[in-house]
Order: C-alpha cells, then sequence, then structure tokens
C-alpha cells in the first residue's frame, strides 16, 4: 500500500487532536492521573455525574450531624427563629454540600451499617409547637427536606398558658408527608420545685411529696419516670401507628438511671443536647446534637459548629 505525501500533515493532526483530548479527561476526572496527588487533600472533593454540577467537598463519612429546632416565630431568641431563617439553613447547608437523611436512616445505619451519603444531616424539632406544622413544614415540603418531631405527648392539642402545640389532626396531616414523631417524654419536661426551695429537672430530680413533707423515695422516683416515658411512647405508636424508638431528653438532662429506665422503657436511642457527631462509636443512650435553632444563626455557623465538632473528635 502507498500512502500520498499529503497525508502527513493529516496524521500529525488527529495524533495532535487525541493527545489533548486524553490530556482534559485526565484533568476532568480525578481518578484518571496521578492518585498520589490527591491523597493529602483536604476536604477530598468528589465529581458529580453532571459536568455542569460543582465539586461538592465531602467533610465527613460514616457520621451523622443531629441539629435541634424548637419554636419557628418572627419574634427570635434563643430558642426560636423564623421561618425565613429555617428556610436559609437549609438552603445554605445545601450549597454547602450537606444531605439531609430522616431518623429512619439513621437508624438503619446505626443498626445495620447502611451506607449514608457524605455530609449526612438530621432535623429534629423538639417541643411538639404548633409552628412546626404552620411554619416549619411548608419550607421542608418545599426543599423535600425529611424531619423528626419530639413530641411533649401529655401536651398534645393544648393551648391555654402555653404556646399552641400540635394536634393529633395535624400530626396525621405531617406524618403523611414523612415527618416522622419520637418522644420528649409524657409530661417530664419541667422544672420542679420543693418547700425548702430546691428545684431541678424533672427526668433527674426526685419530686417532692407535700402530704408526706419529705422528697420521693429512690424507688418512687425511678417508678415515675419508667412510667412517663413508657406510656409516652405507647400513646405516640399506638395513635400514629409507627414505631418509637427515639427519646429527646428535656433539656437534655440525663444521668446512668436515666439512661437505663429509658432502656426498660423499649427506648433504642437517647438524644442529649450535648453538641457532636452520631458515629458508629457513639453511645446511642447519649447521642449528641447541634442547637441550630438560635436567633441570629446562619448556615455557615453551623458548618462552623460542625467542622469544629470534627476537629475536636
Amino acid at each position: 500500500m502507498s500512502y500520498s505525501r499529503n497525508n502527513g500533515p493529516i496524521l500529525l493532526s488527529v495524533a495532535l487532536l487525541l493527545a489533548v483530548t486524553l490530556m482534559i479527561g485526565s484533568l476532568a476526572w480525578p481518578g484518571i492521573g496521578d492518585a498520589s496527588s490527591q491523597e493529602n487533600e483536604s476536604p477530598v472533593l468528589v465529581s458529580s455525574i453532571s459536568a455542569s454540577d460543582a465539586r461538592i467537598p465531602i467533610y465527613y463519612t460514616n457520621q451523622v450531624a443531629v441539629l435541634t429546632y424548637h419554636h419557628l416565630d418572627s419574634l427570635e431568641n434563643s430558642a426560636t427563629i423564623s421561618a425565613e431563617r429555617f428556610r436559609e439553613h437549609i438552603q445554605g447547608l445545601h450549597k454547602l454540600g450537606y444531605n439531609f437523611i430522616s431518623l429512619t436512616q439513621l437508624r438503619d445505619f446505626l443498626e445495620s451499617k447502611k451506607q449514608l451519603p457524605p455530609n449526612a444531616v438530621v432535623i429534629t424539632i423538639d417541643d411538639g409547637y404548633d409552628s412546626a406544622y404552620s411554619r416549619a413544614l411548608p419550607v421542608l415540603q418545599a426543599e423535600k427536606v425529611p424531619a423528626a418531631v419530639f413530641m411533649i405527648v401529655g401536651h398534645i392539642g393544648a393551648t391555654q398558658g402555653e404556646i399552641p402545640k400540635l394536634t393529633w389532626d395535624e400530626m396525621d396531616e405531617m406524618q403523611g408527608w414523612g415527618i416522622e414523631f419520637q418522644s420528649h417524654t409524657y409530661d417530664s419536661h419541667a422544672v420542679i420545685n420543693d418547700e425548702t426551695g430546691r428545684s431541678g429537672f424533672s427526668l433527674t430530680s426526685r419530686g417532692y411529696v407535700p402530704e408526706a413533707a419529705r422528697h420521693e423515695t429512690s424507688i418512687e422516683y425511678q417508678d415515675r419516670i419508667l412510667y412517663d416515658l413508657q406510656v409516652s411512647r405507647s400513646i405516640l405508636e399506638d395513635r400514629l401507628g409507627a414505631e418509637v424508638q427515639y427519646l429527646a431528653l428535656p433539656f437534655g438532662s440525663h444521668s446512668l438511671s436515666v439512661q437505663e429506665t429509658a432502656r426498660r422503657a423499649g427506648y433504642e436511642y437517647v438524644f442529649t443536647v450535648e453538641p457532636g457527631m452520631v458515629s458508629l462509636a457513639s453511645d446511642r443512650f447519649a447521642l449528641g446534637r447541634f442547637n441550630a435553632g438560635q436567633a441570629g444563626y446562619q448556615a455557615r455557623d453551623i458548618h462552623a459548629l460542625i467542622l469544629s465538632s470534627l476537629k475536636n473528635d
């Protein structure tokens, strides 16, 4: 076979085009090229499937940051934020690369080591205020984000002398949208006082028995707490038809006695308010959470809390 002299420039052009294509490909995909240069990058970067998407930072894997909120209202304080701020948190964390998961997914990870997305976050809302329905739910629906509400079961539907609480009808509707409901005790979200001037959290303090002019005995105290936790769990399960495995401790007050009582009452996991990541190594009866529902907080502040916790672990 003979070749024309004019084929030389054509072959050279093809070779150059092929070389440039291979060079671009190796730059675009981090799996191609010198792997050793990528091992020490911090944070680790991964390419998304779509070339138009930004590269997403991985801050952590096989861990979960659980966020705590309480009330949503335009008048903000240490336990209340506006619906607009709540939306900014979710949208901002999304942009920073966080992935929202449900409590069920967290349970599956802790029980069966099922894979989680990187930068996994869970949203929890304590106390069961009506604002979880009127203000939080529309944001969660619009952003397609799961969440769990921890109910003070003895106060469901309450309106007199306190911030209105969720009703069973509202809870039914929220459950239909995928919102989970768990226990925040039956009626132990309180500070108790006695005639001597002593005070303490109901869940971790012996109550005062006025008619006997004494404090509860150890057995009376343990029986009271066990009954409260059992009743709370039983009512939620019977009324909503879903398993209740999580307990969030009021005020984060906890002790070894409370943890053991929660275990006896049938709970599998207990949340405190101590900041910290949840992992397979975590104590399941003292799981940490980050207080995200504070006045003035933005997504970047929550991000900083999480990164700080990762550095301290």
